[in-house]
């Protein structure tokens, strides 16, 4: 393994980390595969640290969120009988799209804007509609969770272990925080 910090050079990162100078970041989809892909034992060998914890509740959320997709597919298919052969597949692709290729996308907020948008509809529309709305909307919005809970231990465990970091180096990015300049900000003090 080549090395691209030393480890003097990758504790002066974790103290500017830490002050919050810089900004480690790892790609969502990157974070997801690790905790999908990855051993614990493999993760022991390398990190010195068992994610057996949070791999375990990931494999969870993903059963919640294909649970409930599939209790709204039930109800599509209770509420909305002979019709329910053009409903079902239709939320399906709805469901595959949006869990697909929204979820490592965008803020937190996006995420959270639309599960509040499909529980508002318990509110607005009747049974038959607002359920598999909302246990859909759930549904895509646990997934997202996914996503944003592997990025964060990902970047965690980064930060600390310095072999993981080493190992995932191609995948970090290392965004450094703007601390304003008080001359900067007022030209006046900059005079002799």
């Amino acid at each position: 393994m080549s090395s691209y910090l030393t480890k003097a050079e990758f504790q002066a990162l974790r103290l500017r980390l830490e002050a919050g100078n810089a900004r480690l970041k790892v790609p969502k989809y990157v974070a997801r595969r690790v905790f999908h892909r990855v051993s614990n034992k493999d993760v022991v060998s390398v990190a010195k640290a068992s994610v057996l914890p949070k791999k375990l509740c990931i494999f969870l959320l993903h059963g919640a969120s294909l649970s409930l997709f599939i209790v709204g597919l039930g109800l599509v298919f209770i509420e909305f009988e002979s019709r329910a052969a053009a409903a079902i597949p239709a939320l399906g692709v709805f469901w595959a799209i949006l869990t697909i290729l929204t979820s490592d996308k965008g803020n937190h907020w996006i995420g959270h804007a639309g599960l509040l948008l499909s529980l508002a509809t318990l509110l607005l529309l009747p049974f038959s509609y607002s359920y598999p709305i909302a246990l859909t909307g759930t549904s895509i919005w646990i997934s997202r969770c996914i996503y944003s809970l592997s990025q964060f231990w990902l970047e965690q465990l980064l930060m600390d272990s310095y072999d993981a970091f080493e190992m995932m180096v191609e995948h970090i990015k290392i965004e450094e925080t703007e601390i304003e300049d008080t001359r900067q900000s007022n030209p006046q003090q900059q005079l002799p």
